[in-house]
């Protein structure tokens, strides 16, 4: 808590001890410290650090190092910096000692007085640094103050050392970098997958950090997936978030051919058009979870699709059709327009449209099943069935990558 300039600070005397205090506009009290003048001890209350209270010891009236009103030293900063260290060593009080010498104990840092104006004198003079280079100053002076506690490669050194770059990456704060800056961090960590005299090696790294941006990206999406799901939006934001993810779902997509004017489209195109690695076209048709998958015929107790989905089929086997018959001018107008080749020969349609939960018996997703199979060059499916596609993968990353 930060306490203003024009807060009154009150106190009273119980026994030896003089307790300070303030109070909100609602005459609620909060003691902000505690002197005991017989013993020379005061207890400061800083809300920032993760410690009971910290314990000036030896001290008649409060030191010149701590605002007067409570809540903090005076240098903030150093409440950052120290807190860093009282929380990486879980301890539960800071002493700030005119007698004592510096020391740890399980659970408690004594700093001699000589010691914490160091620390503090550091902050002040390096306040036009960096907080990577005054956190890896302040970490020096500490493993000074207790050389057994750290072990070499734990001091934030300079650049050279290691851990100078992984305490760099706990205490930067992400939200300021700029596109530049995230590229030039990328740049660096692709140039560490060849630093390894061993292939293997070098190749498994790059490996592993394909996969962790994969499962980030793939943990962002299956999150915009689920609530597309359950809003049951129209065509259009179906497509939108297709046409943007897609070659996530699927790395063997080179283009997205979309945005290519094919001249064989009459009057309708597919929703997406892709070229894969093999120079090959996929289209797709993209309806919405509502879409009626089947009709019921009571006669022959069977199910037969809706004649929304003979639809669908109908406009996909057109599209194929029309890839085929004009294949010449399509590869051509496509090599114009991005300067790719193609191969046409059998192109393949992938439906995606409905939701499992039509599916009410186990009848009806026989039937389904023996109708999607029947399906040539078509791919039919669910939209629930695609999500739990896309989430299998990115556990089967987890796993593999945890």
């Amino acid at each position: 808590m930060a306490y203003g300039t024009n807060i009154d600070v009150f106190h009273e005397s119980k026994n030896d001890k003089v307790f300070y205090y303030i109070k909100d506009d609602e005459d609620k009290r909060t003691d902000i410290y505690v002197v005991d003048k017989v013993k020379k001890i005061i207890e400061y209350y800083i809300a920032s650090l993760d410690t009971n209270a910290v314990i000036l010891e030896g001290f008649a009236c409060l030191p010149d190092f701590v605002k007067p009103k409570g809540g903090n030293f005076k240098t903030t900063r150093l409440t950052y910096y120290l807190n860093k260290f009282i929380k990486q060593k879980s301890f539960s009080t800071l002493v700030i000692s005119l007698k004592q010498g510096s020391s740890i104990s399980s659970d408690k840092l004594t700093l001699n007085i000589i010691d914490f104006k160091k620390l503090r004198q550091t902050v002040i003079d390096m306040t036009r640094q960096s907080q990577i280079e005054l956190n890896g100053k302040l970490f020096q002076i500490l493993n000074e103050i207790f050389p057994q506690v750290f072990s070499e490669d734990e001091i934030a050194l300079p650049k050279t050392n290691k851990s100078f770059l992984l305490n760099a990456i706990d205490t930067i704060n992400t939200d300021n970098l700029t596109e530049q800056d995230v590229a030039k961090i990328t740049n660096f960590a692709v140039s560490l997958s060849n630093r390894f005299k061993r292939q293997d090696v070098n190749e498994r790294v790059l490996i592993g950090m394909k996969d962790k941006i994969r499962i980030k990206t793939l943990e962002d999406i299956l999150g915009e997936y689920k609530k597309l799901l359950a809003e049951e939006p129209n065509e259009q934001k179906w497509q939108l978030f297709f046409e943007k993810y897609i070659r996530v779902f699927d790395t063997g997509y080179v283009e997205n051919l979309s945005k290519v004017n094919i001249s064989v489209f009459s009057t309708k195109k597919p929703d997406l058009m892709m070229l894969d690695l093999h120079n090959y076209i996929d289209i797709y048709e993209l309806k919405i979870t509502k879409t009626n998958l089947l009709n019921y015929d009571a006669s022959h107790d069977n199910y037969y699709w809706h004649s929304d989905i003979v639809k669908v089929i109908a406009q996909a086997e057109k599209y194929i059709k029309q890839i085929q018959d004009g294949a010449s001018d399509i590869i051509r107008t496509i090599k114009t327009q991005t300067n790719k080749d193609v191969e046409i020969i059998r192109p393949k349609a992938i439906i995606i449209a409905g939701h499992s939960k039509q599916l009410k018996n186990e009848k009806q997703k026989q039937d389904f099943k023996m109708l999607r199979e029947s399906l040539k060059n078509i791919s039919f499916v669910l939209y629930d069935e695609f999500y739990n596609r896309l989430k299998n993968f990115y556990e089967l990353l987890q796993k593999k990558n945890s």
